[in-house]
């Protein structure tokens, strides 16, 4: 798989976009997607430490 095919593959999911004569970049929707997990993750890994400290 070439790097022009990893970008249209992704492209084609909906996680990036390209600008004609430009760059690709990460979709609204997915940096919201990706923050929401983020946020999910450190919640659980604060809860753990909470739970180990009692």
């Amino acid at each position: 798989m070439t790097v022009m095919t990893a970008y249209q593959e992704l492209e084609a999911q909906g996680l990036l976009y390209s600008k004609e004569k430009s760059e690709y970049f990460v979709s609204d929707h997915q940096i919201k997607h990706i923050a929401n997990y983020f946020i999910t993750q450190v919640d659980s890994f604060m809860d753990e430490i909470t739970e180990s400290s009692q």
